[in-house]
């Protein structure tokens, strides 16, 4: 059996970033202008992530474009 994502092309292939940030965290990241999301690139079965992103898989934090954590 082809794992889905080997029957998507590439260029269409995409992660969906809906929601899951702490209220918190948007408020911070309304007053200092960023909301950065991580997140890996590699879905669980090993091909790349596209789907509805949501965390654990993606984490949320206000800040500059720089910030480490």
């Amino acid at each position: 059996m082809t794992p889905s994502w080997r029957v998507c092309s590439p260029a269409f292939l995409r992660a969906g970033l809906l929601g899951g940030a702490e209220s918190g965290t948007l408020r911070a990241a309304v007053r200092s202008g960023t909301l950065l999301g991580r997140l890996g690139l590699t879905g669980v079965r090993g091909g790349p992530l596209c789907a509805a992103v949501r965390p654990p898989l993606v984490t949320w934090s206000a800040g500059t474009p720089d910030a480490r954590g």
